[in-house]
């Protein structure tokens, strides 16, 4: 019977990023976000084994976020058959931050990709309604590139 202790060793987990101040709701949903993703990297993914391994990584220029979540060493994703909560939770829980999710079920474990909008005014109407964006940064040009590969 497995150690539960060194099942979840926090060796096997790397986060990258600079602290964020984010806006209470907007961190009530994500971490609802991260607790979904969580229990099925444990149940299915790349938790559920003793060589798999989870990075999760973001950058941000203030007022949007990218973040990586990224599984490695487990069993090969495989994409649901029906839509469950945690699509549900991405869908409605992310609206209200023009958030935008992408997934990826590679034969070495399962990638997403969430890019948001931080600001607490979302929704409200913006002088000009200009959609602001990272400008380039090599950080937020990484996390976006790692989109599609499953290498």
């Amino acid at each position: 019977m497995p150690c539960w202790k060194h099942r979840y060793d926090v060796s096997r987990v790397c986060m990258q990023g600079e602290p964020v101040h984010l806006p209470a709701k907007l961190a009530v949903t994500l971490a609802l976000i991260f607790h979904e993703l969580a229990t099925n990297a444990a149940k299915y993914g790349a938790l559920s084994t003793q060589r798999g391994r989870l990075a999760v990584s973001w950058v941000t220029n203030g007022r949007e976020i990218a973040i990586d979540w990224r599984e490695s060493g487990g069993p090969p994703a495989v994409a649901p058959t029906q839509s469950g909560f945690g699509k549900r939770l991405f869908e409605r829980g992310l609206d209200p931050f023009r958030g935008q999710v992408e997934t990826q079920f590679c034969a070495d474990g399962f990638v997403c990709t969430i890019t948001l909008v931080m600001d607490d005014r979302v929704g409200q109407s913006h002088a000009g309604g200009a959609k602001h964006s990272l400008p380039g940064t090599p950080a937020w040009n990484d996390v976006l590139h790692r989109r599609g590969n499953c290498t």
